[in-house]
């Protein structure tokens, strides 16, 4: 095992006295939880009924919302339902640079609110954004929240090459089941690197070390880590694990135009050996790699849905060139060939900008797959974009981007900027952006800061802007790396983040969590409709004691399995296995024979699945 210094925040090259060691720890304590134990967050969660009936007549509507865990700073969102196929090619917003295509769009935001623990009411009074009345019909809400008061909780000191910069939370094993305990992988550069050479692509290959971390494990003890190590060159994105067979993974490798003309990005395929030296398969791609030019070098990594895909981010991170696309390559898992290709430099290169002299950019740093959707970033880059890479026709593969418009990750929108005013593209203004990543309700987050007291910027399920946010105890000065989200229903679900004023590297935790729901006109019966897609509503009650009622939709008449699980991932209980006709249904669990926590139910029909948290309580 390599070792990881467990004192780095209380070291200089001279050394602390006691008394100043224990001055720092006071001061560090004021505004972190430093847990000695096993990490175990309060975690938050909303409960609201999952239907709800209302008149839209003017009169305001009341929705009734529960929280449990910690208190929430929260907006309200009110979508329409159902009617993304008639939504083609829209653009709106300042300048045009908010699109959306093919997904349902935002038609009400709230004001920011704070909820408490128990029992809520948030009201709306059934009109849009722009203040006209909302048509009687059938719509989709959402709720977002964090926690934005108690202080950050340490879930893991260590990986500190560059900060926290965000790295990889792996949410489902091999199975794609949800995780009891996600697994954390840092970025490469947030690992020690024993061996010189190798990051600039000038001399040798040297050696890389990549490590995982296991949620709940004792935050300082250095003796879990575990960690591989491989030969490679400059090594700094996200690792994609195998899907199918976790055992493996990926790692994207950039070798400089120093020693290669133009430069050259690799991704290897390697087995994951334990504290010893990873197995680089040499049947994948040619040579043992899969091979892309580029100017410069890409810090997303590859990227792997978990079920069968793996895709390439050929982003350059800070010139690139026409001849150098955006673009992102679907390689075959197993023999590391070219499945497909998407070029979005139409999108990501900017000739007009470019030719004004503001040529720093980066992306796409794509951050995560989640529900079959990509969400993609860019370092110093206004863009924000959402890609469903397996629709057939390559215009449908954007669901939503927004660029500079509405001034949420906009860039040089302020009146005296002249020249400079709108570019999306230069690199002397915030918000710098390091990583971006969404929930399961398409609720994304970027990292914002050159900004004053600002950690991260909020952007809705279609790409509209909601605003910036604090996390806990945040200061005006100080990086800001990025936050990952945790959203598959486990007792570790939240937001995880660096905190660069107080322990620079580490891994901190502070509680999130968003739910949907439905708003429905009276007259339509929801018992009746017939559902465009597979949905799973959150269960309601919840949480609760000792029954609770959970919803669904399902698109066809087919065999629907309702299972409840426990945190250990053991099947406790089948709520339901019968066949069900095409519509909304609810079914009804009983849990009074079980004990008191958290439990997962996973709701199955065809090729569908979803499975989401429930908490009973005693």
């Amino acid at each position: 095992m390599y070792s990881f210094d467990s004192c780095t925040v209380i070291q200089n090259e001279k050394g602390f006295t006691m008394k100043k060691m224990f001055l720092c720890l006071v001061i560090i304590m004021g505004f972190i939880n430093l847990s000695y134990a096993a990490f175990q967050p309060s975690v938050m969660q909303f409960s609201a009924p999952a239907v709800n009936y209302y008149e839209f007549d003017g009169k305001p509507f009341n929705l009734s919302v529960t929280l449990s865990g910690v208190q929430a700073t929260s907006v309200f969102c009110v979508y329409t339902k159902d009617k993304a196929s008639s939504i083609k090619d829209i653009k709106n917003g300042h300048l045009g640079w908010h699109y959306v295509n093919n997904i349902d769009t935002c038609l009400y935001v709230s004001n920011v609110m704070d909820l408490s623990t128990g029992k809520n009411t948030i009201t709306w009074d059934g009109k849009d954004s722009d203040g006209g009345m909302v048509p009687s019909g059938e719509y989709t809400y959402y709720i977002w929240g964090y926690n934005a008061v108690t202080p950050r909780t340490l879930a893991c000191k260590f990986f500190c090459g560059r900060q926290f910069e965000a790295g990889h939370i792996q949410q489902y094993d091999q199975d794609n089941v949800p995780l009891a305990t996600p697994i954390y992988y840092p970025t490469g550069r947030a690992c020690p690197q024993p061996e010189s050479g190798g990051w600039d692509g000038t001399t040798a290959p040297g050696t890389k070390i990549r490590a995982k971390w296991t949620l709940g494990s004792d935050p300082v003890d250095s003796m879990l880590i575990e960690t591989t190590a491989y030969k490679g060159w400059g090594d700094h994105g996200k690792i994609a694990l195998m899907p199918g067979d976790h055992d493996y993974f990926f790692v994207q490798n950039y070798i400089g135009k120093t020693a290669i003309p133009g430069g050259m990005e690799h991704v290897m395929k390697l087995k994951w050996t334990p504290n010893g030296l990873a197995e680089q398969v040499m049947e994948f791609g040619e040579d043992g790699m899969f091979s892309v030019a580029n100017t410069s070098a890409t810090y997303a990594g590859p990227i792997s849905d978990n079920v069968s895909s793996l895709w390439i981010v050929n982003g350059d991170n800070s010139y690139p060139t026409a001849d150098n696309p955006e673009a992102m390559y679907y390689v075959d898992t197993e023999t590391g060939s070219l499945l497909r290709e998407y070029d979005f430099s139409w999108l990501w290169w900017d000739q007009a900008e470019f030719d004004r002299g503001f040529k720093y950019h980066g992306g796409p740093t794509c951050a995560n797959f989640i529900n079959g959707r990509m969400y993609c970033g860019g370092l110093s880059f206004c863009m924000k974009h959402c890609i469903d890479p397996y629709q057939e026709d390559d215009e449908d593969v954007t669901l939503w981007y927004n660029g500079n418009g509405d001034y949420v990750g906009d860039r040089f929108w302020e009146p005296d900027r002249g020249d400079m005013a709108w570019l999306c593209s230069a690199g002397s203004t915030g918000p710098w952006v390091e990583d971006y990543c969404s929930d399961v309700n398409g609720f994304s987050i970027f990292s914002a800061y050159d900004m004053g007291a600002i950690t991260m910027g909020l952007i809705a399920p279609d790409g509209t802007g909601i605003g910036y946010f604090a996390l806990p105890g945040e200061a005006a000065s100080g990086l800001k790396y990025g936050q990952v989200i945790v959203d598959n229903g486990s007792a570790y679900d939240g937001i995880y983040c660096d905190y660069y004023d107080a322990l620079p590297g580490a891994l901190f935790y502070v509680a999130h969590d968003s739910i949907e729901g439905v708003i429905t006109a009276s007259s339509v019966s929801v018992d009746e409709a017939s559902p465009a897609a597979f949905s799973v509503a959150q269960n309601s009650p919840n949480p609760f004691n000792p029954t609770t009622t959970i919803g669904f939709s399902v698109p066809e008449a087919g065999t629907v399995s309702i299972d409840v699980y426990n945190v250990a991932g053991q099947k406790v209980a089948t709520v339901a296995n019968e066949f069900m006709s095409a519509g909304n249904h609810s079914i009804t669990w009983d849990a009074a024979g079980f004990s008191a926590g958290v439990y997962f139910y996973t709701v199955k029909a065809g090729d569908y699945a979803k499975t989401m948290k429930m908490t009973l309580l005693k």
